[in-house]
């Protein structure tokens, strides 16, 4: 098993100013055409090691190939020394999640030779959030995802504040990262899992909305696992890795049909009212163009 780190140009704020973007490798001892892939999204304010322990055992037992970006903002980008805290105004999972779906990219144009439709992502708290947004921003992507502790909103505009982002959130932005909202363009299977006693990011508000939305919405909902007395890391009921260990074997047995969006140059459109991003997957890494509002 090798772990290594890998930077790469991604965009920032504007155009003329591409953010470096840095990212943790787990890879196993073998890499092959049967090798699957999974992208790992930290938490807001945490550094990209959060998930190292979830990408060893992904490695070791699955032979699964690993990455987790440090997206823009938080743990280390935000504080080199310690590695944990978060710029204000924050991102909230706009940028951030283009650099997590870029960085996976990037690690696939590394490895040529891994089994695409065995693509997975594994985001914690707003991580989550990020994997559920790629997996509506990028729909033929992932063979499934698995979220622990996620957003799947932004907090209310009277909230905005109290959660640390420093600045509150246009009607477009709301609608943007609303994953309930989006409930019919997350096709992708998903695993859920939250504790009931969340007090960071309450299960009710966010797993328990975005499941009844996907239901109506005809999701091919795989699973939503509650841990009855447990808080936003699971404890004192359980831990993340623990769980982890318990659920990703059955994400990885999961395969995706066809070309991924990478590969066939997958155009997207999410409306959100007045404006609509605008994503063309076919454009190169670092492209201004990539993704853009009209």
């Amino acid at each position: 098993m090798k772990e290594y780190e890998f930077s790469y140009p991604s965009q920032g704020p504007l155009a003329a100013f591409p953010k470096e973007i840095t990212c943790l490798v787990v890879e196993p001892d073998e890499v092959s055409a049967k090798t699957g892939v999974m992208l790992c999204a930290h938490g807001w304010g945490n550094p990209r090691m959060q998930t190292l322990e979830q990408m060893r055992y992904a490695a070791k037992e699955h032979g699964i190939l690993s990455v987790s970006p440090e997206y823009r903002m938080s743990g280390y980008d935000y504080d080199p020394v310690k590695g944990h805290g978060w710029y204000q105004p924050y991102d909230l999972s706009y940028r951030q999640t283009f650099d997590c779906i870029q960085a996976l990219r990037v690690l696939l144009e590394r490895y040529p030779q891994v089994n695409r439709q065995r693509i997975y992502a594994y985001g914690t708290s707003q991580g989550g959030m990020i994997v559920l947004l790629a997996a509506i921003w990028a729909p033929s992507l992932f063979a499934a995802i698995y979220t622990a502790s996620a957003m799947t909103r932004l907090p209310k505009a009277n909230e905005a504040l109290a959660y640390g982002s420093g600045r509150d959130f246009t009607a477009e932005e709301r609608r943007l990262k609303d994953v309930p909202a989006n409930a019919e363009r997350l096709t992708t299977p998903v695993f859920l899992e939250h504790g009931t006693a969340d007090e960071t990011v309450p299960c009710v508000q966010h797993a328990l909305r975005l499941k009844k939305a996907m239901v109506r919405a005809g999701h091919p909902l795989v699973e939503c696992n509650l841990y009855k007395g447990g808080g936003h890391s699971l404890s004192p009921v359980t831990n993340r890795l623990e769980t982890f260990k318990s659920t990703a074997p059955r994400m990885f047995k999961l395969t995706r049909k066809g070309k991924d969006s990478f590969a066939k140059g997958e155009k997207v459109e999410i409306p959100t009212g007045r404006k609509t991003l605008h994503i063309d997957w076919s454009r190169p890494v670092g492209d201004v163009e990539l993704y853009q509002w009209r």
